[in-house]
């Protein structure tokens, strides 16, 4: 779904510590709106089919993408909806700036890809069980 011009503001507002990190803000259209460095993109991305939302990070030089969302619920035990796009924009972004050094670590995330599978694996069990 497009982002509205509030969302996008509110967006732009709450990454604003990125600037200050020296990324360079992009709104590519209604659905991305991209940082970048020069080794990390970190893009917020509203879906264009779908009501959800997530912020990306993305190394340039290793070519590997991670889902912050997936990140925060194994690493930080956040409980987002998805469905629910600025306050888990908020949530999401203000996760990277907390975690800033950790989450801008490709080692960091790689772990964190292991995490989610084994989260998703556990959770397949539980409801083959149920």
């Amino acid at each position: 779904m497009v982002m509205s011009e509030y969302e996008k503001q509110e967006i732009v507002r709450y990454a604003s510590f990125l600037e200050d990190k020296g990324y360079t803000k992009n709104i590519v259209d209604n659905h991305v709106i991209d940082y970048s460095s020069q080794e990390i993109d970190i893009s917020v991305v509203f879906e264009p089919y779908d009501d959800t939302c997530d912020v990306c990070i993305k190394f340039k030089k290793e070519n590997e993408a991670y889902y912050v969302g997936w990140i925060a619920r194994v690493k930080g035990n956040l409980n987002i909806n998805l469905h629910q796009r600025l306050e888990t924009i908020r949530m999401l972004l203000s996760f990277v700036k907390e975690e800033y050094s950790a989450i801008t670590d490709i080692n960091y995330c790689r772990e964190s890809r292991k995490l989610v599978d084994e989260f998703i694996e556990n959770a397949k069990k539980k409801r083959s069980i149920e």
